[in-house]
């Protein structure tokens, strides 16, 4: 895939120790399949489609960018999709549910209890018996297709970047990352849901490669958690550098990369390159929860 050419920003705080820093703008491969998503979802879709399957069956809460993601890519696509959404369903369908149900997405909404089975071969395998020419996708393109999809993330010009730093949920990005890169390289993962243990051991299984480090100070609580000081954080950034950024995940990674960079924890002249990771639509769902006013659309 070819992407834009990577974005420098930053120039004037980093000014003290010299380094350089660019932002991968995955954001801006497409509005709804956005971001890591793609990479995630692309061969799980193909593996469906070889093996003539006629639906994907995922996993995500009511307001899952890879719940929209993956609507929006199996229409696109030409196959079916079933989501299992973690919770009771309402009345009316939040902003996120309304897009992916626009795709044609049917939704399963079960208990957190039933939820929590998601992982469990039994439970899948009963999935697989009720739909029988169904594809399995984990939450998040959580698996070895998601990871093989995310070591397409680094172009060829992304290898002389002394550090890249990306935002984690499940894990599998960064597994693809690391996968991909140089072991001259650094890579740095900004924990974004407060699971410390989970991603460490979800990651240690998914690459053999030991340049990686995850970094949990920034996720401001956890999963979906956050502050005043962080949606400042994301309009002050988004008046300053033209660049939206989703409160959950990429404002986090943003934020943090600011701290390491007053603490000097970057080497004098080293090269920086942060991974976009799309999934702005995120903020309708914040919008629509907490009466916030965050934008949602790539510049």
């Amino acid at each position: 895939m070819n992407f834009k050419l990577n974005q420098q920003i930053f120039s004037e705080i980093c000014l003290n120790n010299k380094i350089e820093v660019f932002v991968k703008r995955l954001d801006l491969i497409d509005p709804f399949v956005s971001g890591n998503k793609l990479f995630k979802l692309k061969h799980n879709v193909d593996r469906a489609l070889l093996e003539k399957k006629n639906m994907l069956i995922t996993f995500g809460g009511a307001f899952s960018n890879h719940i929209l993601a993956t609507a929006a890519y199996a229409k696109k696509k030409n196959i079916d999709c079933l989501a299992i959404i973690r919770g009771e369903e309402y009345s009316e369908l939040n902003p996120l549910l309304t897009l992916a149900k626009e795709y044609g997405m049917k939704f399963r909404f079960v208990s957190r209890k039933e939820y929590a089975k998601r992982n469990d071969n039994k439970y899948v395998s009963e999935l697989i018996r009720k739909y029988k020419k169904a594809l399995i996708v984990p939450e998040g393109g959580n698996n070895k297709l998601g990871v093989l999809g995310a070591e397409e993330i680094l172009e060829k010009q992304d290898k002389s970047f002394d550090y890249i730093i990306c935002p984690i949920g499940t894990g599998a990005t960064l597994s693809g990352i690391v996968n991909s890169s140089n072991s001259t390289q650094k890579v740095i993962g900004v924990n974004c849901i407060n699971y410390t243990k989970d991603i460490n051991k979800n990651i240690s299984q998914k690459t053999n490669k030991n340049n990686w480090e995850i970094i949990n100070e920034f996720n401001f609580g956890g999963f979906a958690k956050f502050d005043n000081v962080l949606i400042e954080y994301l309009k002050k950034f988004k008046l300053k550098n033209k660049i939206t950024l989703d409160l959950n995940y990429t404002a986090k990674m943003f934020f943090g990369f600011e701290k390491l960079n007053e603490r000097m924890y970057f080497q004098r002249t080293s090269k920086v390159l942060l991974i976009h990771t799309g999934g702005i639509y995120g903020n309708l769902g914040f919008n629509y929860l907490y009466d916030l006013d965050l934008p949602y659309e790539s510049n």
